[in-house]
């Protein structure tokens, strides 16, 4: 099975997300990678459509993806002609759930124990909440077209949270990624080379373990070497192939705010707090 990359056929492993695909090949985004749609290293234009998440799109035979331009915008359509509309198909519940993760999965069970009609939406089973407005409304996109979840009693985000990225000189170079996908790929069965981690291991992957405070990543167009700062205010440099950075936490917390006076709450790691402004 291939897909069409920059007009080259890539091939792929079933279940494996445009992205994992385009690592596979070789096809390294540049700027660190999350792997979990919080980032914009691995946007692409996928068959026609820009700035579409590569981690979150599953390949499929036949899909033609064109990278995105790293110093311009993606070109704009040969045609002006719209694409077909996409209908809006209204839903009614008691109670709307976003995200699967455990916090979901509990929300979800609490629900249905009190008798409750719930409606899930998670990203990975095709159907992404991208706002809550008055009634409370929800509004998921899918593959198809719209959804519209109308909740009698609440909606519960249960989005979980996103790795914060390094911000540091050299911070756009091939190859770092964050810990959590680390774990995906190397879990993929990619070949990452020697792997450092700054932080603390990864479970599963091999990798050296080093500490410190991130000063830069070195390298030309990948990483080679992340410097750290010890204790003692001395640099101390790491090569590597691979480098992932742990640096906390930020809840993925935008569908709450939207919703912040009407009856919608938060759970799990959507609702830690955090210094970050926002």
């Amino acid at each position: 099975m291939r897909l069409i990359v920059d007009g080259e056929p890539v091939p792929f492993t079933p279940g494996d997300s445009v992205l994992l695909a385009l690592l596979r090949a070789g096809k390294v985004p540049a700027g660190p990678l999350c792997c979990g749609g919080d980032c914009p290293n691995c946007l692409a234009t996928i068959d026609g459509v820009a700035y579409v998440r590569a981690c979150q799109t599953t390949a499929r035979p036949g899909m033609v993806v064109e990278s995105q331009p790293v110093d311009s915008y993606p070109e704009l359509p040969l045609t002006e002609r719209h694409g077909p509309l996409a209908g809006a198909e209204n839903i009614f519940c008691d109670v709307v759930v976003i995200g699967l993760g455990e916090a979901g999965q509990a929300a979800v069970e609490t629900a249905a124990v009190a008798g409750k009609e719930v409606v899930i939406l998670e990203t990975n089973q095709g159907s992404e909440a991208v706002g809550i407005y008055a009634g409370p409304l929800v509004v998921a996109r899918t593959e198809t077209g719209m959804l519209h979840v109308h909740a009698r009693e609440e909606v519960i985000v249960a989005t979980g949270a996103a790795e914060i990225q390094p911000v540091v000189p050299g911070s756009r170079l091939r190859g770092i990624l964050t810990p959590r996908a680390l774990g995906l790929v190397a879990g993929a069965g990619i070949s990452l080379g020697h792997v450092v981690v700054v932080g603390e291991p990864v479970p599963g992957v091999q990798a050296t373990v080093v500490s410190g405070e991130l000063v830069r990543f070195e390298g030309v167009d990948r990483v080679e070497a992340v410097v750290v700062r010890d204790g003692a205010g001395q640099e101390q440099r790491h090569p590597c192939d691979t480098v992932a950075v742990q640096l906390g936490l930020h809840p993925r917390d935008a569908l709450r705010r939207m919703g912040h006076d009407l009856p919608v709450r938060a759970v799990g790691e959507a609702a830690l707090a955090s210094d970050i402004p926002t």
